[in-house]
């Protein structure tokens, strides 16, 4: 986030290309499982992403 592609999880330089897996979470989410923390990003950047497209 931020390097590569935005906080909204759009990659810069690409047209409508949005990164919505783990790969948006900077370093490391923790020693834990992050199937939690990856899934609320996720919703977190389609709440974003819909309206832009819809």
């Amino acid at each position: 986030m931020g390097t590569a592609c935005s906080f909204a999880g759009e990659v810069y330089g690409t047209l409508d290309l949005f990164v919505v897996d783990g790969a948006l979470l900077p370093g490391s989410s923790g020693l834990s499982n992050p199937a939690l923390t990856i899934g609320a990003n996720a919703e977190r950047v389609m709440d974003q992403v819909v309206p832009r497209l819809g």
